[in-house]
């Protein structure tokens, strides 16, 4: 049962632990008034596939999307698909503010079954599913005219999820009552800095630092074992810096290479029988990844 249990209170917190949203292209690198699209696919060193689209029209609305596909062993599926809207108000030639909304269904959704209680003579079957998140975020960025580049953006995000157990083998004169699980509800917080140069027809070249704070409320629906106690909160904290270069000589099709630096995530507030799955959860590696952009 506490495999399932630890399962759970990691699961949202840890999913979160991911770079900024990039549901709307690289608007931050681009300083373009007219109407656009374009489509993003890239594959990075994690094995993983993303594909991104968007368009903005003539006044300022921009309609994305963006998926992200693992090809890893059990894992291997669509992990997240997300849609959002925007609005860029430019203020001049150099300076805009991008208020946006966003929705991302997750597909983390995981069932364990036959795992034996240690309190109890039962067997459990448990499932775990990640709700959907929506996100709140504002963007800013400001142009200069030589090509340099600076923008911030801040995300506010909500996630609610649930855990069901229920026994498989009903024991008489137990006390295990029919099913219990919880609730939890993750809150993130997001920051987004980037920098960066365009050398006109030829490349652009960015850095970006990335900051991600979860908390995460637990709460029981049912109480069956009295002698387990879960957190009533927990949270956590990751960090990122992504170094990006974007060839954009050949007209509408810019390819493009970037190298994400990972810290480790911090977690805090865990139980203490979830401690080796949060060091492994805790974990980051350094991700590289390839791609190119049409523009259309």
């Amino acid at each position: 049962m506490k495999n399932i249990l630890t399962l759970a209170v990691c699961a949202a917190v840890s999913t979160t632990a991911t770079a900024q949203n990039t549901i709307f292209g690289d608007v931050s690198q681009q300083n373009k008034k007219g109407s656009e699209s374009s489509v993003t696919i890239n594959q990075d060193s994690q094995n993983k596939t993303g594909l991104q689209g968007h368009h903005k029209m003539e006044n300022g609305l921009i309609i994305g999307a963006k998926s992200s596909y693992n090809w890893n062993g059990d894992n291997e599926g669509v992990t997240d698909t997300a849609i959002g809207a925007a609005f860029r108000f430019n203020f001049n030639d150099n300076f805009y503010i991008m208020p946006q909304a966003i929705i991302t269904k997750h597909n983390t959704n995981t069932e364990a079954g036959a795992v034996e209680s240690t309190n109890f003579a039962n067997i459990y079957a448990g499932s775990y599913e990640q709700g959907n998140s929506w996100e709140l975020g504002l963007q800013s960025g400001y142009h200069l005219d030589n090509g340099l580049f600076i923008t911030g953006r801040y995300g506010y995000s909500a996630t609610s999820s649930n855990l069901n157990i229920s026994p498989l083998v009903a024991v008489p004169h137990s006390d295990m009552q029919p099913g219990f699980g919880f609730d939890e509800n993750v809150k993130m917080h997001k920051l987004n800095i980037t920098a960066g140069y365009e050398i006109a027809n030829v490349a652009v070249l960015s850095a970006s630092y990335n900051y991600s704070h979860t908390a995460e409320d637990v709460a029981f629906n049912d109480k069956v074992d009295p002698g387990f106690s879960s957190p009533s909160n927990m949270s956590g904290s990751g960090k990122e810096l992504e170094l990006k270069v974007s060839y954009i000589g050949l007209g509408n099709v810019k390819p493009f290479v970037a190298y994400t630096v990972k810290d480790d995530y911090d977690f805090k507030g865990a139980p203490a029988f979830a401690d080796p799955v949060m060091a492994e959860l805790a974990k980051a590696e350094n991700v590289f990844s390839l791609g190119v952009t049409w523009d259309f």
